[in-house]
């Protein structure tokens, strides 16, 4: 599955440099990003809300969700992920999640060490 990692982050570059410009050597430290590969099945969460991240997750295939944990524990979607995205970067400023990512179909994610 090295080849569905690279072309998310090819996807995730790509969105990138349609606002930033990179060097080729920043595209290239992209590019090598190391990830570990994580499969769930739809419906099952793969962060919890309070939980404290050391790595960013990369969407290589699905459909993921973010979402805020509510008062009486219903749940609120507050974002769609698609092959690509990165659905927490926030988390490499602030570690300790405020929410939560589940798969919405069954779904392959790159966990992305935030040292990298």
């Amino acid at each position: 599955e090295m080849a569905a990692y690279k072309e998310a982050l090819e996807k995730f570059l790509r969105r990138l440099t349609l606002r930033s410009p990179l060097t080729r050597a920043e595209q290239d430290a992209i590019r090598a990003l190391p990830g570990e590969e994580v499969r769930t099945a739809a419906h099952r969460d793969i962060v919890r809300p309070g939980h404290r991240m050391t790595s960013c997750c990369l969407v290589v295939e699905g459909l993921v969700g973010r979402f805020d944990q509510l008062a009486n524990g219903h749940r609120q979607t507050t974002a769609l992920h698609i092959p690509g995205d990165f659905c927490d970067l926030p988390s490499l400023a602030v570690p300790e999640t405020g929410w939560g990512i589940q798969s919405l179909t069954d779904s392959v994610v790159r966990m992305v060490p935030h040292a990298a």
